[in-house]
Parts: C-alpha cells; structure tokens; sequence
C-alpha cells in the first residue's frame, strides 16, 4: 500500500486560494490580509477557508475579523473547526498515550527546536514508567504522522510542530 501525505499549499497556491474566496465572499481584501491569512493557516486550504467563512460572517474591520477567526479556531475544542481531532487520533490510536502527550506538551512550551535529550529527560522527569527507546518510538510515530518536524541542532535529531496553528492549539488548551 502506498502512503501518500496531504500536504499544504505552496505560498502561491494558498494566496491564489485566497484570492478567490476573497472574491467569492466579495470581501475585497487587501493581499496583504489574505497573506496573513494563509500564513497564520500554515497554508492549509482547510483553515484558509474556514477563516474566510468566519471574517464573510463578521461585521468587524478585516484586521478584527482576522485575529477573531484565529482565536475562535484556537479556542474551539469540539466544533466542526477544533483541532481536537489531533488529539483524538493520539489518545484513540497510540499505544503509549501518555508519552506522546507529555512530549507534545513540553514542545508546545518551546520556542524553539527541541532535542531528542531534552524531550526525554522531559518525559522521563513525569513517568519512570517508560525508556529511551519507547520515547524515541514515540517520537518518530509523532513526525511519521505529521505532528513534528525533524531538524539538525547542533548534531542532533531537534523536534518542533510541523504546524504552528496546531502548535498554538495544543498550548492553549492541551500543555501541562
């Protein structure tokens, strides 16, 4: 079977994208906006759209509406908009709930990149339930599903959200 991943639009997709629900909502937004819509969306059609749908309904300034949009997705935790449903899949289908939730927490939490070092001692400072070798499992299980992005830091392995939009989310309603 030959897995194929969904991936976001390009930049110029995701403006084009945009352009047109501007123009289908006739809400004769600036590019400027509709740039900012699609970065803030991480250039996913699904989010582009539902912000659009969120600002034709608004009686807000364009700029008003925007951060609203963006705030009513971040704060939904069980509408046909949440994100929810990432964390779902994990606490539904992860052998190891637990770790994969306590790793997403302490990334979600960093500004940065984090170590492969850094997450463990993390996971293993909450549960002594649990090994390197079952972390790092659970972490290439988190990229291998597109939670994280893998990245050199210094000679080593450093994980971060694939998204910010989905990075933003679980801080504000998931992280402990």
């Amino acid at each position: 079977m030959y897995k194929h991943e969904l991936q976001p639009f390009t930049n110029e997709n995701a403006k084009y994208f945009g352009k047109c629900l501007n123009r289908g909502c006739e809400l004769n937004m600036t590019d400027e906006l509709i740039e900012q819509i699609c970065i803030k969306s991480n250039n996913i059609p699904y989010f582009i759209d539902i912000v659009f749908d969120k600002i034709s309904r608004s009686k807000n300034t364009k700029q008003k509406a925007i951060d609203e949009a963006f705030e009513e997705i971040l704060d939904d935790t069980k509408g046909k908009t949440s994100i929810k449903h990432f964390y779902d899949r994990i606490e539904k289908f992860y052998p190891k709930f637990k770790i994969s939730v306590i790793i997403l927490n302490f990334i979600s939490k960093s500004t940065e990149a984090v170590t492969e070092a850094e997450i463990a001692n993390n996971v293993l400072a909450f549960t002594t339930e649990t090994d390197r070798i079952e972390i790092n499992n659970e972490i290439e299980r988190l990229k291998n599903d597109g939670y994280l992005l893998r990245t050199i830091k210094e000679g080593d392995r450093a994980y971060n959200f694939k998204f910010s939009i989905l990075k933003s989310w679980w801080k504000r309603n998931k992280a402990f």
